[in-house]
């Protein structure tokens, strides 16, 4: 069943477009292999982190395995993995209130999936439609690479959105998205200190 409101543009649609241009992710790709981060497909377990560089005056310190327990879920591989899945579910909230404050919460402003989730944010209440599940399922959720001195998380998880529901404010149902199956999502995480946000996601497939 379709909506008959106008379809989603090429930058609105909800799940399929967490991801940075091949050029820009190509870029990133660089720079992280630069600081260590490991983005091929296979092994397992996280790398030992390499002395960190010397760091311009007034720069904050990185975390150390002391700081990481004593913060529980903070800068630490158990950390980033229990974020992620986290993540996932604060997303399907701002999806399904259209809150935009979520989405700056899990992001780093610089991203550029906060643009093009805010984009679709703003198609749905343009539209007067709302996303009705499922919600995302996430399995084998690993940490390829933990960077004490980028202060990263290189992560790769397998995601299913499902055939995701838009509804209106009766609780019909307006369209649904095709189902796309489990796809391998590589997703760059930033510590701030407090907590960990979606940077990039770097490929999705």
């Amino acid at each position: 069943m379709r909506t008959q409101l106008p379809p989603l543009s090429a930058t609105g649609t909800r799940r399929r477009r967490p991801v940075l241009p091949l050029a820009t992710a190509a870029a990133l790709a660089v720079v992280a292999v630069g600081l260590g981060v490991l983005l091929v497909r296979g092994g397992g377990g996280v790398p030992p982190t390499p002395p960190a560089p010397g760091r311009p005056a007034g720069a904050a310190p990185a975390p150390t395995a002391t700081t990481a327990r004593a913060a529980g879920q903070g800068f630490s591989a158990d950390g980033a993995t229990r974020a992620y899945v986290a993540i996932q579910r604060r997303r399907d909230q701002a999806y399904t209130n259209a809150d935009d404050a979520i989405l700056r919460a899990i992001y780093t402003p610089s991203c550029p999936c906060l643009t093009r989730d805010l984009g679709d944010l703003a198609l749905e209440r343009r539209n007067g439609y709302r996303f009705a599940g499922p919600a995302t399922r996430v399995r084998n959720v690993r940490v390829r690479s933990l960077d004490a001195a980028a202060r990263t998380a290189l992560v790769v998880a397998e995601v299913n959105y499902g055939a995701a529901r838009y509804t209106d404010s009766g609780g019909n149902l307006r369209f649904v998205e095709k189902d796309q199956g489990w796809q391998t999502a590589q997703t760059l995480l930033g510590w701030d200190g407090r907590r960990w946000r979606v940077q990039a996601v770097v490929a999705l497939r």
